[in-house]
């Protein structure tokens, strides 16, 4: 079979035009091309070597020296802040809003964290040692016991939001003796009284007002303390006092109906936090009754947000006495 010959021409647009033609055209295209983005180049290359630099004093210091700063400075920032925060929270200022106060307040102590805790310790009363344990939860379950180092003797009291009961190793104590001891067990255990009001049902559907009130503020033991009177979550009304440096609860006072029948005060100086804890719950109090020192209590352990059915402080069926507890 006879080989084809080669074809010399391309058609366009339905002329002849010679392959070596088309070839010689596109390379001078493409040499025209080189020949400018050359031209281009040595014109930026030209100016780059003739045109000095100028940086700012940021852009000139050494990558490695701006590295070592960071860690100083971010540290340095960071202690200013804690310092503003720390002094905006000591520095005095007038109290005009209940809930500005209650907000100072559950930012210093931490007890918007808290919804439970058991506390154990000691207790001193005339000169005796007993062992103490308190449970509490969120928003008024109580329960406190002491015991006497022997365990012959043990006082429980517990509180389930409404009513009130007492099992004792011995009926040491009679209806009227467990009301007023059942008052000072409250008073003693709602360390997070003013926390949990805030966060209450009962403030949710009602109002702050009415589980809270702000008072006049008054000096309390040389601090200026602002006041605020706590209702409607136990059976009585609670007075607390909030120093205003620290905006920690350092005294509080309630009256409640005595042994005899007659109205008693009761109040507590409270010890405060010795800052191992991040919720600053107190490290004891004093208790006084009718201004005479009743007894002293210390903490020697703390533990926060464990999980307690809400069962556990309701009455056993062998407690000896029963309170239905009125709020006011």
């Amino acid at each position: 079979m006879a080989r084809s010959r080669g074809v010399k021409h391309f058609d366009i647009l339905g002329e002849q035009v010679s392959k070596r033609a088309v070839y010689l055209g596109v390379a001078g295209v493409v040499v025209l091309i080189a020949v400018i983005l050359g031209g281009g180049y040595y014109l930026m290359a030209k100016n780059r070597n003739t045109t000095p630099l100028t940086r700012t004093p940021e852009s000139v210091a050494p990558e490695p020296l701006m590295t070592a700063m960071a860690d100083p400075l971010d540290s340095a920032v960071v202690s200013v802040k804690v310092a503003e925060s720390r002094e905006s929270l000591s520095s005095p200022a007038p109290i005009t809003s209940l809930r500005g106060l209650l907000e100072l307040h559950i930012k210093a102590t931490g007890f918007d964290e808290v919804n439970s805790y058991i506390l154990n310790g000691k207790v001193s009363v005339e000169g005796n040692i007993w062992d103490l344990t308190l449970m509490a939860r969120e928003p008024n379950l109580y329960k406190l016991k002491t015991e006497s180092p022997t365990a012959e003797l043990s006082f429980e009291y517990g509180y389930n939001g409404h009513q009130g009961w007492l099992r004792q190793s011995y009926d040491h104590l009679n209806e009227a003796h467990t009301t007023f001891y059942m008052s000072m067990m409250l008073l003693e255990s709602s360390l997070t009284q003013l926390a949990w009001s805030y966060d209450s049902a009962a403030a949710l559907e009602g109002g702050l007002n009415s589980v809270l009130e702000l008072r006049a503020p008054e000096l309390w033991n040389g601090r200026s303390c602002a006041v605020v009177e706590s209702h409607g979550i136990l059976p009585f009304s609670i007075t607390h006092y909030i120093d205003t440096d620290t905006f920690e609860e350092v005294y509080r006072r309630a009256a409640v109906t005595g042994v005899d029948g007659a109205t008693a005060e009761i109040e507590l100086h409270f010890v405060p936090a010795d800052g191992s804890t991040p919720h600053r719950l107190p490290t004891g109090y004093e208790l006084y009754v009718d201004g005479q020192l009743h007894d002293t209590v210390t903490y020697t352990r703390t533990r926060v947000n464990r999980v307690m059915l809400s069962s556990l402080f309701d009455a056993p069926a062998d407690c000896e006495i029963r309170l239905d507890l009125k709020k006011p």
